[in-house]
């Protein structure tokens, strides 16, 4: 804030009632997310059927934090945050969106603070904190609970590079140090930050000043090598040595347990051109979306293949705008920061190493967007300069743009008070989701229109015809409804795409057990426990089944197993819900980042 030609007591007041304010346009545009339920899609893995998360905080819990890949990624943080809600709410899930939001708020502060701190300019920062909490493309990260490592991570990070400032500001031990453990914090809340040390790199060109030499050049103009240009920027690199190390290592881990939750695709799915084309389509759809967020959706399915004229626009826009970037890199350094920082943020996420079937996702954009912000925030300002009354004009489209996307917000907003709402919407504004079809057939599942459930389901076999799970997951809409013969029919088909799909084997034998062929019943629920020993589903209906044919011993002990993973079945022989009971554990873990 420095230069405002202000007393000091003048710009504290100002600081305070820009915080306040801005608080409170987030909180009002985000305060319905207090009555939203869970989603049943990654809520249902991250806390409604979680036993972790439902028996709380323990020790054996924050072990299993740790440890645990389960959802493909390797999150501990984001794992104790859940429990401490459920601690804190059980399974209200107004608490745990109230806790996103509280999140979000507070990142939003801290950009503020962040960057007034290392720029000097208040009213910008303000501008760009403001478009970073008010966004539609942030609605994602924070009306729904399973992506609590956004929030968190953003949190995390957010507060290292506070620290970091600091440490430049006034160098010392405990400064770095703390730098280092903030950075520890963001990567055990989601591994997307593994580029932080490069972003911390960026804010040392522009706006800390710490090169005497632009060190973009080092990597556009080779000819400009030289041992006074590396000793100039190595202290800064090496500075960061341990940053990058524990990056590698957040990035091995990651890798690893994507690969063992199965949420890679292989090259020979998804070859690597297709993976840059891809990758270049959505950095350009991502700045298309930051400006007009219209029509957005849970998950952007895979095309597989973009048209070409959109593979030559984008490639166009990226190209112009690096270009651009590059010619006005000494006079609006800025550019030259949020470009990179936009590229660079986004890397980890763009699809090279592909998880999910997803293109792009709406909530990688977190923070990776604060670059493009700062782009135009940054640029507008020295475009205006000139003209008369700049000032005025600068404050008319700043308005003007945060009040177009408050309103677009609170649009995106109301399609995530539950589930049937936010995937009816994806299925509006998305061609081909065959996984939107898939998951609003199982709100409308439980919700008890089977029917309709079925229909989605259907659409989505249509779309999708390999995939087992959908097939399952219809025929347990057609039991429900009371189609005996129809549901075996479709788990048939579930178990002919793939034999060792444990839900389909679970769903069979429940389906035979009422069906009254007990002996088929127990078959395919011992095969569901071959292929997954922690099934409590199958462990109680298999107990029931013995239990039918009088080998009570036996009942018993698998009526115990299934006790000791889920309370639910704690009362031997008593009436379940069957809608509730059938849900099969292979049809939860639908991994993505």
């Amino acid at each position: 804030m420095s230069g405002s030609g202000q007393p000091l007591h003048n710009q504290k007041s100002i600081f305070a009632c820009a915080l306040i304010i801005l608080s409170l346009s987030v909180l009002l545009v985000y305060w319905p997310v207090q009555h939203f339920e869970f989603i049943s899609y990654d809520d249902n893995v991250y806390v409604t059927t979680n036993r972790h998360i439902q028996s709380g905080l323990t020790w054996t819990n924050i072990k299993w934090a740790f440890i645990t890949t389960e959802t493909a990624n390797w999150h501990p943080l984001t794992w104790l945050s859940l429990m401490v809600d459920h601690e804190l709410y059980a399974l209200n899930a107004g608490g745990y969106h109230w806790t996103n939001l509280l999140l979000h708020l507070v990142n939003t502060m801290l950009l503020l603070i962040l960057l007034s701190r290392i720029t000097g300019s208040f009213w910008k920062s303000a501008f760009v904190a403001a478009l970073f909490g008010l966004h539609p493309l942030h609605v994602e990260s924070v009306a729904w609970v399973a992506e609590r490592k956004d929030v968190l991570s953003g949190f995390f990070g957010l507060l290292t590079l506070l620290a970091y400032s600091d440490f430049v500001h006034r160098p010392a031990r405990k400064s770095y140090y703390l730098t280092l453990f903030l950075f520890i914090l963001s990567l055990l809340s989601k591994p997307m930050l593994v580029t932080l040390p490069f972003a911390m790199l960026l804010l040392d060109y522009w706006p800390l000043n710490r090169f005497n030499t632009n060190p973009i050049e080092l990597f556009i103009s080779p000819n400009q090598f030289s041992t006074g240009y590396l000793k100039q920027i190595w202290p800064f690199v090496w500075e960061k040595a341990p940053f990058f190390i524990l990056s590698v290592i957040s990035g091995i881990i990651t890798i690893v347990a994507q690969h063992q939750g199965g949420a890679t695709s292989s090259l020979t799915v998804l070859p690597f051109e297709l993976r840059l084309i891809n990758a270049v389509v959505s950095y350009a759809l991502y700045i298309k979306k930051m400006f007009w967020p219209l029509d957005l959706a849970l998950l952007y399915p895979h095309p597989l293949s973009w048209p070409l004229w959109q593979i030559c626009l984008s490639f166009a826009v990226l190209f112009s705008l690096s270009v651009l970037v590059f010619v006005f890199r000494r006079n609006r350094p800025y550019l030259a920061v949020g470009w990179l920082w936009y590229l660079g943020m986004l890397i980890p996420v763009i699809g090279i190493i592909q998880v999910g079937n997803q293109a792009l996702a709406d909530r990688y954009t977190y923070l990776p967007l604060i670059g493009v912000f700062i782009m135009i925030t940054w640029g507008m300002s020295d475009m205006l300069k000139n003209f008369k009354c700049h000032r005025m004009i600068y404050c008319f489209l700043s308005l003007g743009s945060l009040i177009f996307f408050i309103i677009i917000s609170i649009h995106q907003l109301n399609f995530w008070q539950d589930s049937i709402s936010v995937f009816s919407r994806s299925v509006a504004v998305s061609k081909n989701n065959a996984q939107m079809h898939y998951n609003l057939g199982i709100a409308y599942k439980d919700k008890g229109f089977y029917d309709k459930a079925i229909q989605q389901y259907r659409t989505a076999i249509e779309l999708n015809p390999g995939d087992p799970t959908i097939y399952n997951n219809l025929g347990i809409a057609l039991f429900l409804q009371g189609n005996f013969e129809g549901a075996v029919s479709e788990f048939n088909q579930a178990l002919k795409i793939k034999p060792d799909h444990a839900g389909a084997h679970n769903n069979m034998g429940v389906v035979l057990y009422y069906g009254g062929e007990i002996d088929r019943a127990i078959q395919h629920l011992k095969q569901a426990l071959s292929l997954v020993p922690e099934y409590a589903n199958a462990h109680y209906y298999l107990a029931l089944s013995l239990k039918s044919k009088d080998n009570l011993k036996e009942a018993n002990e698998h009526f115990q197993k299934a006790a000791a993973i889920n309370k639910q079945y704690q009362k031997f022989g008593g009436k379940n819900q069957f809608d509730v009971i059938m849900n099969s554990i292979e049809d939860s873990k639908r991994h993505r980042q």
